[in-house]
């Protein structure tokens, strides 16, 4: 016989040992366990054994059997390993006494298998609450609502659509034990974002198309709602609650316009799972398939909150078609996968210039609304100034020392602005005065804070009775209407009030031509307030629906531009307002007339008209037009050209007799006409207006932020 080398003999003696060391393990693959047990259980009988005897441990521990069934098939290789020692062991102390083997089919044969069947059992369960592992996965029970697995198969065409069907697999726990969430009720809500910003700030809203809802294989009701960004969806019957236990959604859908074309290569970044869910995310992927010609030249996943970089996920490449994703553990409430994979160009149909502006107009469609809504409201205007509102052309305009005939103070200074102001009524009450039909005395009141006032009294020597006829035309009340009111800044009168209202009338009726009323006077301008109230009617409503439109879909830009837009309308609404009235012919050479008169009121020097005989300065002529100064607001001008003639009337102890209180010692032109311009039309004002009578909750009643708004979220 050949002695073999030291070295070959060393080889072959390692070979021995390693075969030896694992026959046992190759031997107990091929037995169940032991010798005498193969006899009652074949494989298959083993593994629905053990798989029975572990789902009894879970139901102890109160695992629902469709959470178990569901998590079983991951750790039932682990189950295997960690039982067969514990198995082995009972079985072979079942098996030391017996001596006897009993006949497949006999009753003895049946009962030796049941025992053996419940020393099985009695293995697996100490195997398993041995084993920290499947303690933590299989047997601690969790009532917490979560999502098992959520996957999504997307698949995207040639033209850009994206077709996509999720399937998430949701836990219903009863709140009960290790539980942050029991949201689910009903079912789960789905929200899915059609609304997106552009790099301008814009809105850019994508197409949002369900196509089937089922739940554990069956059609699962289903309805929609509208929110901020997009679409909620709300799988499940408003009458019917779910039992606890596991349940299986599949959302299919569609959507467009969600790929991203760059110069050198397409790209579709997808945010699978959305970071908006309140529930933890055991484990989420996706499966991505593009067309045929295509091909996967990059791509990246990310996980985590909403910006995160972190990427505890992993991608797998099937062909050049075709990619899978997956996270590599649990997703946090607030967590989610995001996935971005990269093509050749020229493979999905990119959208032209023209269409992509379009969808931008689509969109974005409040401005270009607002911007018709801006030109109709300038060519409406234009149109309607040129027919109606533009003025006959001004004459030369000369010194008049003397007013229109027939006209009032009030008359004048209506007819020069075309509206009224408090001063009109202030030149009435002092021409009223002038003309000896009233008394005003002026004085102050209050301790600590003085309040202005004034009285209106009868005159000493009452006027002539056509003096008062012509006031009362004039200005549509009579003079005795006032006598013993008083006047008190800030505090509302009444009666005054009511004069005040009847002047407004009156003054309206003499000058302004309204379509259907005869003017009393003669009709000189119109105010033309039909295209001006439509004007102002077209920026409200168009207002109101922007406001609608932006409290569903905006953004910062969107409403920027949109308020902007409405500026521009309100700037050349107010801008043609203030031109739309018109004088008519007659109106325009009356106007000429009042300019010219209220030239020589407001020039300080007198001799600048010598050439043209003005009147002769004296008290009569300042008391005489003193209340078409204050009408036509050149009062303080008027009364400077008297200086000198009221200094001398001064020394000659001069003061009027219907104004008292408006000097300490002696009469001031300055003071005078001063507290009647301002003070007086400003008490006047402020006594005859009646206070708001809104409410508010400074008196208690009222909460911060009150009137509603406010929102809010939860389950379903």
């Amino acid at each position: 016989m050949k002695i073999l080398s030291h070295k070959t003999g060393s080889s072959t003696l390692i070979v021995l040992i390693l075969f030896f060391s694992i026959l046992p393990g190759l031997m107990a693959a091929e037995m169940p366990y032991t010798r005498s047990s193969a006899a009652y259980f074949n494989e298959a009988e083993l593994r629905q054994s053990i798989r029975e005897a572990s789902a009894g441990v879970a139901s102890d521990n109160g695992i629902p059997e469709s959470l178990f069934n569901f998590i079983y098939p991951e750790y039932e290789a682990r189950v295997h390993e960690i039982s067969r020692p514990y198995i082995v062991k009972r079985f072979r102390w079942l098996e030391e006494g017996l001596f006897t083997k009993p006949a497949p089919g006999t009753p003895a044969f049946q009962k030796r298998r049941t025992a053996y069947a419940n020393e099985l059992r009695r293995g697996v369960t100490e195997a398993m609450l041995s084993d920290s592992v499947l303690v933590g996965a299989l047997l601690t029970r969790n009532e917490s609502d979560r999502i098992l697995i959520f996957h999504s198969d997307i698949v995207i065409s040639g033209s850009g659509t994206i077709r996509v069907a999720e399937e998430i697999t949701v836990y219903n726990g009863d709140g009960s034990f290790n539980s942050e969430n029991d949201e689910i009720k009903r079912g789960i809500v789905r929200t899915f974002p059609t609304v997106y910003r552009d790099a301008y700030g814009l809105l850019n809203i994508v197409p949002f198309r369900i196509i089937e809802i089922t739940r554990d294989g069956q059609p699962e009701p289903y309805h929609t709602e509208r929110a901020e960004n997009g679409t909620v969806v709300y799988l499940g019957d408003a009458s019917y609650y779910l039992d606890r236990g596991l349940y299986r959604y599949r959302i299919e859908y569609e959507t467009d316009d969600q790929l991203i074309f760059h110069p050198d290569k397409d790209e579709f970044y997808w945010n699978v799972t959305g970071n908006g869910w309140s529930f933890v995310i055991e484990k989420a992927g996706c499966s991505i398939r593009f067309p045929e010609k295509a091909e996967i030249t990059e791509f990246q996943c990310y996980t985590g909150a909403q910006g995160s970089t972190g990427n505890l996920c992993s991608a797998t490449p099937v062909d050049r078609t075709q990619i899978h994703f997956a996270s590599q553990g649990a997703l946090s409430a607030w967590e989610g996968l995001t996935v971005a994979v990269s093509i050749q160009k020229g493979v999905l149909a990119e959208p032209s210039s023209t269409s992509r502006f379009l969808d931008l107009v689509a969109d974005n469609y409040i401005l270009p609304v607002l911007i018709v809504v801006l030109l109709l409201l300038f060519i409406f205007n234009y149109i309607s100034w040129v027919r109606v509102g533009r003025d006959p052309a001004a004459g030369t305009i000369i010194p008049q020392f003397s007013p229109p005939a027939e006209m009032s103070p009030a008359d004048t200074g209506y007819l020069l602005h075309q509206k009224f102001r408090p001063e009109l009524f202030t030149a009435a009450l002092v021409d009223c005065a002038v003309q000896r039909a009233i008394d005003i005395e002026a004085g102050s009141e209050g301790k600590i804070f003085k309040s202005r006032y004034y009285r209106f009294t009868a005159p000493a020597e009452p006027p002539e009775g056509v003096t008062l006829g012509r006031l009362e035309q004039w200005y549509g009340f009579s003079a005795d209407d006032l006598y013993d009111e008083k006047a008190v800044k800030g505090e509302y009168n009444p009666s005054l009030e009511a004069v005040l209202i009847r002047f407004k009338t009156a003054l309206e009726g003499r000058l302004l031509i309204r379509k259907g009323i005869k003017n009393t006077f003669k009709g000189m301008f119109a105010l033309n307030q039909g295209p001006v109230g439509f004007g102002v009617l077209l920026i409200i409503l168009s207002a109101v629906a922007a406001g609608i439109i932006l409290m569903k879909y905006s953004t910062p830009v969107l409403i920027l531009y949109s308020v902007l837009i409405l500026v521009l309308c309100i700037l050349v609404q107010v801008v043609f307002g203030r031109i739309m009235s018109a004088y008519t012919p007659e109106g325009r050479k009356v106007l000429d007339h009042v300019l010219g008169f209220k030239m020589y009121l407001e020039t300080a020097e007198q001799r600048r008209f010598d050439a043209l005989n003005p009147p002769e300065i004296d008290l009569s002529l300042f008391e005489k037009y003193l209340p078409y100064a204050i009408a036509l607001g050149c009062e303080n001008e008027w009364a400077s050209k008297f200086d000198n003639v009221l200094q001398q009337a001064q020394q000659r102890g001069y003061q009027p007799v219907y104004f008292r209180g408006f000097g300490t010692s002696s009469f001031s032109a300055s003071e005078f006409t001063g507290g009647l311009g301002s003070s007086f039309s400003g008490t006047i004002s402020s006594s005859s207006t009646a206070p708001s009578q809104s409410s508010g909750g400074s008196g208690g009643g009222g909460s911060s932020g009150g009137g509603g708004g406010g929102g809010g979220g939860g389950g379903w």
